[in-house]
């Protein structure tokens, strides 16, 4: 999506654009202070598949923790708080 100029919007960064939603939603968990169990029964899937998850969005966005992960979600309009 662009706006009036030309300029593409955050979200549709080439970061944002290659992370599935429910990874997506384990982050947002993250940023409302759950941890990998907590997350993996509120959204009914594994602690491992949590981590995995965690991790690749850490790696997508190019983050060496999930607090600097959340922070450039947040930029890139990928998370609302």
């Amino acid at each position: 999506m662009t706006d009036l100029a030309g300029n593409r919007s955050r979200a549709d960064a080439p970061e944002a654009q290659c992370i599935l939603p429910g990874k997506v939603e384990c982050l947002r968990w993250v940023a409302l202070g759950k941890d990998a169990t907590e997350i993996a029964a509120i959204l009914n899937i594994s602690p491992h598949t949590t981590r995995d998850y965690l991790k690749s969005v850490h790696y997508k966005l190019d983050c060496v923790s999930s607090a600097q992960a959340v922070t450039k979600a947040i930029r890139l309009g990928l998370l609302t708080l």
